[in-house]
């Protein structure tokens, strides 16, 4: 008798065992090699188009537009260099770099810089596709096959 009470206990802390939770993703986690190539391509192909969209000006940039395009350039070097190390830290450096580059499209009309146009909305449209790839790879990228803790990398 004692015994069955004692395999019911048993049987019932099994059915109530939580999993433990899974490990944040860490900012050194290596990533997928696919993720790096798409997202350097959607930047490339973004940034150039971008480039070709945009008029010239006549107006000088103030202090701040150049304080921000020198931040968005470091970011982009910085995602540069995250994707071809194949780290995480470059895919959140993606999302900001892509973040000031959507509030430069915004604030681009609102300052005078250039008068808004059919430019603008292509701009836009290549500025939230940008936060949008790197959203998507941020929250979708898994760590790469040697990187899974306790898994060797043939089974992972």
């Amino acid at each position: 008798m004692a015994t069955t009470v004692m395999n019911e206990r048993v049987d019932q802390r099994a059915d109530q065992r939580i999993e433990p939770a899974k490990p944040r993703p860490r900012l050194s986690d290596r990533i997928s090699e696919t993720t790096c190539i798409w997202l350097g391509v959607a930047w490339v192909i973004g940034y150039l188009a971008v480039g070709a969209l945009e008029p010239a000006t006549d107006h000088a940039l103030p202090v701040i537009a150049i304080v921000l395009a020198v931040a968005f350039h470091l970011l982009l070097l910085a995602t540069a260099a995250g994707l071809i190390a194949r780290r995480r830290w470059g895919l959140h450096a993606s999302l900001a770099a892509s973040g000031l580059f959507l509030a430069g499209t915004v604030a681009c009309p609102t300052t005078g810089h250039h008068t808004i146009g059919f430019w603008w909305l292509g701009q836009m449209a290549f500025s939230l596709a940008l936060v949008g790839a790197s959203l998507a790879a941020l929250y979708g990228a898994e760590r790469s096959a040697g990187d899974q803790e306790g898994v060797p990398a043939s089974r992972a």
